[in-house]
């Protein structure tokens, strides 16, 4: 079953995330976030690949593929969705507390829980507290780090979250499909980072 999430950030709902009866647990998966470019600069528009890529007829199907785009190929990225199929355990070991507005915090304890989402932006993702997504820097470190790192973090997390992105594109020939991409992996278009490749 796919669950869109959209709104991640209303602050109405970020002030509920406080309240200490509310039920903590992870939110149901996969999640999709729909019409979404998942990283700092990204944009759609005119795209050209720089390796092979495959092209699939659906979105989140590997095993229908329509074609394969060859290094140079030109495309029109049109839009895309952020498949989250794990959420992130992040538990925090220290006090950390995050200004919603400007008369209301968020205030974790040790042994708190937040779930990661993905990532948005540089040093920023989506997470899921007490039944509420909202944006938090991260706070976080993974098992790779060393022990000392590990000792003064705010929070220790059980690996990073498990994302797609899944996009569509429109060829040359008009015929349009879906391509597979990592967020977090080396680009593999020229032109989808506003910033520079």
């Amino acid at each position: 079953m796919r669950q869109i999430l959209v709104g991640m950030t209303v602050v109405a709902a970020l002030l509920s995330v406080a309240e200490p009866g509310a039920a903590q647990g992870p939110p149901s998966l996969p999640l999709v976030r729909e019409g979404v470019c998942p990283f700092e600069c990204c944009i759609y528009g005119p795209w050209v690949a720089r390796t092979a890529i495959p092209v699939f007829a659906r979105e989140g199907n590997r095993a229908d593929t329509v074609g394969m785009l060859a290094p140079g190929d030109a495309v029109e990225a049109l839009t895309g969705n952020v498949h989250i199929r794990r959420a992130a355990t992040a538990v925090f070991q220290q006090p950390y507390r995050m200004l919603l507005t400007l008369s209301d915090t968020l205030r974790l304890a040790p042994g708190d829980t937040v779930y990661v989402l993905d990532h948005i932006s540089e040093g920023v993702y989506h997470v899921w507290y007490r039944g509420t997504p909202f944006e938090m820097d991260q706070q976080w470190v993974y098992p790779d780090e060393s022990a000392a790192v590990q000792a003064g973090a705010r929070a220790l997390a059980d690996g990073p979250p498990e994302t797609e992105w899944w996009v569509r594109i429109r060829q040359r020939d008009g015929r349009e499909g879906w391509i597979l991409l990592d967020p977090t992996g080396p680009a593999v278009f020229d032109g989808s980072d506003a910033c520079g490749d």
